[in-house]
């Protein structure tokens, strides 16, 4: 799962606990310390040619967000970092058993997240266990790119670019569309904006870069072409459990029978873990993508027609406000 958040930079602004508030503090203040230009970076000469490469599709992908896809310039992702390990964060989320009610934590200018994220995978686990004692599903994910929303000059990570061009640019475009389009308390709706700002400029970006008939951009196809045969498995599984959770039966009937359900989606998705708040994750940054696809189509492709209509939607729900507009 490919998935870019800001909440555990958010904890440097947060009403949360003073440890969680010092040790978000001191793992984000351990990751800037760490960043170097990447035009210095490409012109060192210990640095590996591979990586100087990937950073210069990084300078692409960025020119190609301000430019056709008029995305605001900002300094992020001028900058690069090396972190250790596959992932730079770990997020906590969780959702009831018998129904599809996430657990959200609130901090300060971003109000209401469905997620809580940590430096130290260890912080999460801990997390994680006291929701499930309280009676929740819980899920720790690690996370290999996230967005302060330019509270800070967020870094090219190490975890960002080991990737193919066409995911590398998914993942920088996801996260520069958060600097540039943000609704408080509606974070469902920023994450598959960020998806599908993501995944569409990421194919024209290979395009224009590559060539439309280039392997990269097949390459990349490829890819969204198993993740939305992914995504029609967890709608269709977040179907069936809905329509079990809004039936008659009783507590103990809808756990025992959920898990029936978990236990045939779970090769069909070949994962090991499947709860409720492995589906919500997922259906968070996926939900409903043909709404922005529609809205693109409607303002004729034009990327900067098409942030001007999505900023000017409804803060209270913005996703009725899209659907409203047809």
């Amino acid at each position: 799962m490919r998935i870019g958040i800001f909440a555990a930079a958010a904890g440097l602004l947060s009403a949360c606990s003073p440890v969680y508030v010092y040790k978000a503090a001191r793992g984000q203040a351990r990751l800037m310390a760490s960043r170097r230009p990447i035009e210095k970076v490409r012109a060192d000469p210990a640095a590996p040619p591979g990586l100087k490469d990937k950073l210069g599709l990084v300078l692409d992908i960025r020119r190609f967000a301000e430019g056709p896809m008029a995305i605001p310039p900002t300094k992020n992702y001028t900058q690069y970092a090396r972190v250790p390990g596959d992932a730079v964060t770990y997020i906590v989320s969780a959702c009831r058993k018998t129904r599809f009610e996430a657990k959200t934590w609130w901090f300060p200018f971003v109000g209401r997240v469905p997620y809580k994220g940590y430096f130290d995978r260890t912080d999460a686990e801990k997390e994680q266990g006291g929701l499930e004692a309280a009676g929740w599903d819980s899920y720790v994910g690690g996370v290999t790119a996230y967005s302060t929303l330019r509270w800070f000059k967020d870094p090219v990570l190490s975890t960002m670019v080991g990737r193919p061009p066409g995911e590398v640019a998914e993942l920088l475009l996801h996260e520069l569309t958060h600097t540039a389009v943000y609704f408080k308390d509606q974070a469902d709706f920023n994450e598959a904006l960020a998806t599908f700002f993501g995944r569409q400029g990421a194919q024209e970006f290979l395009a224009a870069r590559f060539g439309p008939d280039s392997p990269q951009l097949a390459e990349y196809r490829k890819t969204l072409e198993e993740d939305d045969e992914r995504a029609r498995l967890f709608d269709e599984l977040y179907g069936e459990l809905d329509k079990l959770y809004a039936g008659p039966a009783s507590e103990a009937e809808k756990l025992e029978r959920r898990e029936e359900i978990f236990a045939r989606y779970r090769p069909r998705l070949a994962v090991k873990t499947l709860d409720n708040a492995v589906v919500l994750m997922y259906r968070r940054y996926h939900y409903d993508l043909d709404d922005f696809a529609k809205e693109y189509d409607r303002q004729g492709r034009d990327w900067r027609k098409m942030l001007a209509a999505t900023k000017s939607l409804d803060p209270r729900d913005p996703r009725q406000a899209l659907k409203n507009y047809r």
